[in-house]
């Protein structure tokens, strides 16, 4: 986009990694073993390996998700507030009457937890960086850089790359938000995220550019969602999906993919293809005429013909999934095929060993079982040869490359 004539911005989560300037270059950067500090981080030197150094002009960046240290916004390659100080001088480690649920397994005794989906680990932060305003303080940012580049630069094209840090936890909906939904604390969290993309909406209305911006919402993976929550809000926060984040199964991977493009979609459109994040590559590509390198996104598909014309034919063939344990899968048109037994993720049991004469992985036709529930690998033997060669075909040229 930028070799097109973009003007490109990354502000947000970013959780790429960054490259820190230490105070001893001798030492690591984590002496204590965990990044709760204090750290052996120089918050005042020039951080390497950010968004600008790989194609954004500008970039306001939060290092990784709300519930990481270190909480500081980094501004293109400088820390905004390198005063810094320990979350829990900030904030108080327990509020008084909080619920300890399940989710309270991954907190450690000096981490800030107050409830469901509410907490996040201690460690460094910038002594103005507040948790609770984190996300207004991104989306503020990015309305900013919309504003200033259609009223400064209005004959150049921009594009913004804005990834929240809501609805991850800590949920922390702003005032406005809260008791506004019949699912507390998440439920007024996903109410604020609604309100996010309105604002943005209403931006680009008001500077008259609604029309020929391309406007992309989605997620990068389903929602962690147990079984607990599911009894407990007696709520499907993955769509019914089987699984959750992390998981093999659809209900880790078959997120919303909202599209609002004014100029060219004309009406609400339902589309059934298979796509992936990935595929934003290739697309943009295609519609900023600026081919990409043999070398680069390889597994990147583009679906601008379903966006321009509405086009039926797939966009892709096949597409690979991988479970946070490393289980790979597959799906080919209606079937989808799983090497291996467990749901390779969040939700128990993560793995498990075939038996004598037991299927050795799943298959599912989706299509006739999209819950995956009734799992087909000894009934349909040839799809699962011609699925587990297809997926371990695709696996040896990557590792071929």
């Amino acid at each position: 986009m930028q070799k097109a004539g973009y003007t490109t911005a990354c502000i947000g989560k970013w959780h790429l990694g960054l490259q820190w300037p230490l105070k001893d270059p001798a030492k690591p950067q984590f002496p204590g073993g965990r990044s709760l500090g204090p750290t052996n981080t120089d918050f005042s030197g020039l951080i390497g390996r950010t968004p600008t150094t790989i194609g954004f002009d500008y970039s306001f960046i939060m290092p990784a998700s709300l519930d990481m240290p270190p909480y500081v916004f980094v501004k293109n390659d400088r820390v905004v507030d390198p005063v810094i100080r320990l979350v829990n001088d900030i904030y108080p480690e327990r509020k008084p009457g909080a619920k300890m649920v399940w989710d309270q397994k991954y907190v450690g005794e000096e981490d800030i937890y107050w409830g469901r989906g509410i907490w996040w680990r201690n460690g460094e932060m910038s002594a103005s960086f507040r948790v609770e305003n984190c996300l207004d303080d991104i989306v503020n940012e990015g309305i900013s850089f919309i504003k200033q580049q259609a009223q400064e630069n209005p004959d150049k094209p921009f594009m913004l790359y804005m990834p929240l840090t809501g609805p991850h936890t800590p949920w922390v909906p702003g005032e406005e938000f809260k008791g506004t939904s019949a699912l507390g604390t998440y439920g007024d969290f996903i109410a604020h995220i609604d309100n996010v993309v309105h604002r943005v909406v209403e931006t680009l209305k008001s500077l008259n550019i609604e029309k020929n911006t391309l406007l992309i919402f989605t997620c990068d993976n389903g929602g962690h969602w147990s079984e607990e929550d599911k009894l407990t809000y007696a709520h499907q926060s993955n769509y019914g999906a089987r699984g959750q984040k992390g998981d093999i199964w659809d209900g880790g991977h078959h997120v919303p993919f909202i599209v609002k493009w004014p100029a060219t979609i004309k009406g609400p459109i339902a589309s059934h293809q298979t796509i992936g994040l990935i595929d934003i590559i290739a697309t943009l590509s295609e519609l900023t005429g600026q081919p990409v390198a043999n070398s680069f996104a390889e597994d990147s598909y583009s679906f601008y013909e379903i966006l321009n014309r509405n086009s039926e034919k797939p966009a892709r063939d096949q597409i690979i999934y991988l479970s946070s344990r490393g289980k790979l899968a597959i799906k080919a048109g209606d079937w989808k095929y799983i090497d291996g037994l467990g749901s390779g993720g969040f939700t128990a049991p993560a793995h498990l060993e075939p038996v004598e004469g037991g299927p050795r992985g799943q298959l599912y036709n989706l299509k006739k079982d999209p819950l995956e529930q009734n799992n087909l690998y000894l009934e349909e033997p040839e799809m699962v040869r011609q699925l587990s060669e297809l997926l371990n075909n695709i696996v040896d040229q990557k590792d071929q490359k």
